[in-house]
């Protein structure tokens, strides 16, 4: 037989107390009987209520002999439950200990459930939490793995981007140091006459150097801000007639031994936009149309022939630039804006050409770029930009 602690009190208020106690004590009480009528305080009733406010999971029995509360008042005071069980009186001692056996362990597995819940939490948890950790860690991995591949694009980029000035620069160098050497042989006396001629050509060499210096900066800070998050600065009105010519004589070293350049340039209004941008990517295109030139003539035959021009239409500006190079061949033109997608040899190419031009066309300024081609006779690359900040459709091919 099981052995029981008992502890018997007269009054409800009583009851709540010594189960109050009990559970203050660590021995908390697993089953309590209540008869309904314990005059002069409380009933059963109202015991068991306030036992349940603070105990939700004891056992209660509810003797009486009489009817005083049907099934549905019970139900209506107490609530739904499952801790509650009426013994009519005269009753048997056989039933009570029946009682007390199984609803004791009924309450025992009941807290072995509740602990064994609570220890299966915590282990889901800490679980969860690991699981969140690695997860967290290899996320961390992801984004600075994301983070040195944006580098790597960025500085791809910026090879790219930095090459034409590059070369200005140092073609502007060479002709500077030429000129020093003449200068020098007038200062020394030799050729006198040739000092007109060694200046006359100083002003647009010295302003070729300034441009590409001045590009070379621009595209560092710009990069500087890329890799620090920065915002966009925001755009200005500026003169694309300046950023195409500009863009021209950074392409100089390029074109100028296998084409011809053409400019047919309408008077255009002020843009918003960034200026810089614009002629990097002008720059881009003049730089592809002679490389395309360059393939069509295999260094022979008559110069091909770059043709730059612009128009306006409607709300929006058009730069368009023309060559007689080789064409794209079919299977290439779903590909020629993705970063990276050259056709040429690899320490000839990096693939970033078009893909800048896309990013300062579309991304940035919310443009268009389209283009016609045919093989062996050429492309044409067309920039569409929105007059005074109005957004024009998303990238486009034909």
């Amino acid at each position: 037989m099981p052995h029981y602690d008992l502890t018997t009190v007269n009054q409800g208020a009583a009851a709540l107390t010594a189960v109050d106690r009990a559970h203050a004590a660590g021995q908390p009480f697993s089953v309590v009987f209540l008869d309904v009528r314990m005059p002069p305080g409380i009933d059963g009733v109202e015991t068991a209520a306030r036992l349940w406010r603070d105990h939700p999971d004891l056992e209660i029995v509810l003797c009486s002999a009489h009817n005083d509360y049907s099934w549905d008042d019970l139900a209506r005071a107490l609530g739904p439950t499952d801790h509650l069980l009426v013994l009519r009186k005269p009753f048997d001692a056989i039933e009570v200990r029946q009682l007390a056996a199984s609803l004791s362990e009924k309450w025992c597995r009941g807290r072995r459930l509740a602990r064994q819940i609570r220890e299966l939490d915590a282990a889901i948890q800490a679980e969860v939490e690991a699981r969140l950790a690695e997860r967290a860690r290899h996320e961390a991995e992801l984004r600075r793995r994301e983070r040195l591949e944006v580098l790597g694009r960025l500085a791809a980029g910026l090879v790219h981007e930095i090459s034409a000035p590059a070369q200005l620069a140092s073609a502007s160098l060479d002709v500077l140091a030429e000129i020093a050497d003449g200068l020098a042989g007038c200062a020394a006396g030799e050729r006198p006459q040739d000092l007109a001629a060694l200046t006359a050509d100083l002003p647009s060499v010295l302003d070729n150097a300034q441009l590409a210096i001045g590009r070379i900066h621009a595209l560092v800070k710009r990069m500087r801000a890329q890799i620090r998050q920065q915002p966009e600065q925001a755009f200005k009105p500026s003169n694309l007639d300046h950023a195409i010519r500009a863009a021209l004589a950074l392409a100089e070293g390029e074109y100028k031994y296998c084409a011809e350049v053409a400019l047919e340039l309408a008077a255009l209004p002020p843009i918003h936009c960034d200026e810089a941008d614009i002629s990097q990517a002008v720059l881009n295109l003049v730089i592809n149309a002679a490389h395309a030139i360059r393939d069509a003539r295999g260094g022979a035959g008559p110069l091909g022939r770059i043709t730059i021009s612009s128009c306006t239409g409607g709300s929006f500006v058009e730069i368009a630039v023309a060559d007689t190079g080789t064409g794209i061949r079919p299977e290439h033109r779903d590909r020629i804006f993705e970063p990276f997608f050259t056709t040429k040899p690899i320490d000839q190419g990096t693939g970033q050409g078009l893909a800048i031009v896309h990013a300062c066309v579309v991304d940035r300024h919310h443009g268009s770029l389209s283009f016609d081609t045919e093989v062996g006779r050429g492309t044409i690359f067309r920039i569409r930009l929105p007059i005074a900040g109005i957004a024009a459709s998303s990238a486009g091919t034909k």
